[in-house]
């Protein structure tokens, strides 16, 4: 068994407390001492990093290639009639579509033939995500551009195609957000892949935010909520929707990242209604919100208790989280302008040095087997 150099110290030191409690003989220990190695360097992390870097630099890569003036005259005297079908939005949609599809079938099966290759399948399944997006994207122009000027050519008569695609142009593309959203989550429910389903579920919070926005004509409020007010009921929805999955066999791998979106949710719209209420900056400067901050206080100890009741630790560790930063939010509100900036400083200094020794002592004084049950 390989393990990393804590893990390492942590097992060895558990090995020795057990001989010496006589858990284990002399010769027990030596043949556990025996049944690891000590790993001198993280490939996973690296492995991991490298990944990701790979992604970002394809499509770096991508997008300096089509603003390279040299590499595209190549290419369109190489390939004129084909670049010229490309010419059309659409043909840049279907592209990309079936490059999507072909990310996600490759991702999917060494998915399933190769599960301990994890970073690599979610690397082909994300570069599937990425095509969906632009394939969606030149659909909306096709729709947009290409199908308006077909319309005008094919007669007179179809105008109104156009002048009903131009007529309300933003909603349209906020309703091809809610496509991506829709096609996101179907396809992480039929893929069984949480990297998509969390896609559509942040792609389902874009929509919101440019749909409400459209519906109030770009103001504040929305059924006399601002936004952050929305995505408290947002996230309330969603850690619904995660306890529904919990309790479906088929689909309860979907809680764990649904329930963390909806938390962050939650949470993040809970901290700037503490500090902004449901209005905007300039009435905070006048009206403190205290009654939020006080929700948003027991909104943090109610996910401490489900979390300490259920050992659930995504809430306990939100909950415990957002607690400190709402008094250290506070602390900034209060005390900024009465305090001194030394005595102010000085005392967050004491209370993180208070905080990191307390936790030093609680890891030093617990018992190797305590360590190794965590």
């Amino acid at each position: 068994m390989k393990l990393q150099r804590k893990q390492s110290v942590i097992v060895k030191n558990a090995i020795e407390q057990w001989q010496s409690e006589g858990v284990i003989t002399e010769a027990e220990a030596v043949k556990l001492g025996l049944s690891y190695e000590v790993m001198t360097f993280n490939w996973k992390r690296l492995a991991k990093y490298s990944f990701w870097l790979a992604i970002i630099f394809v499509i770096i890569s991508i997008g300096f290639m089509f603003a390279d003036e040299v590499i595209m005259d190549f290419l369109s005297s190489a390939f004129d009639s084909l670049l010229s079908l490309f010419a059309l939005s659409i043909a840049k949609s279907i592209f990309f579509a079936v490059l999507a599809v072909c990310f996600l079938y490759f991702g999917t099966r060494s998915k399933r033939k190769q599960p301990h290759k994890i970073f690599t399948n979610e690397a082909i399944l994300f570069l599937g995500v990425v095509s969906i997006a632009v394939s969606i994207a030149f659909l909306g122009e096709a729709i947009n551009i290409d199908i308006a000027l077909i319309a005008e050519a094919i007669s007179t008569d179809f105008a109104f195609i156009a002048e009903a695609i131009n007529a309300d142009n933003v909603h349209f593309y906020i309703l091809l957000i809610l496509l991506a959203s829709i096609v996101y989550c179907i396809l992480g429910l039929l893929l069984h892949s949480n990297l998509i389903w969390i896609f559509g579920l942040l792609f389902l919070g874009v929509w919101i935010t440019a749909e409400t926005g459209y519906l109030s004509g770009w103001g504040i409020y929305y059924l006399e909520m601002n936004y952050p007010f929305r995505f408290i009921w947002f996230g309330i929805i969603l850690i619904g929707l995660a306890l529904f999955l919990y309790h479906q066999p088929r689909l309860s791998q979907f809680y764990s990242p649904t329930v963390t979106v909806g938390l962050l949710y939650l949470f993040i719209a809970l901290w700037i209604m503490s500090i902004i209420g449901n209005g905007d900056i300039e009435e905070w400067k006048v009206l403190k919100e205290y009654k939020w901050a006080i929700i948003f206080a027991v909104a943090s100890i109610i996910a401490i208790y489900i979390g300490l009741r259920w050992d659930e630790n995504r809430f306990l560790n939100f909950g415990i989280t957002f607690l400190f930063v709402n008094l250290y939010t506070r602390f900034f509100e209060y005390f900024w302008v009465p305090f001194h900036k030394v005595l102010f400083f000085a005392l967050l200094a004491a209370t993180f040095w208070y905080i990191g020794s307390h936790a030093l002592f609680n890891r030093l004084t617990k018992s190797p087997k305590m360590l190794l049950e965590q």
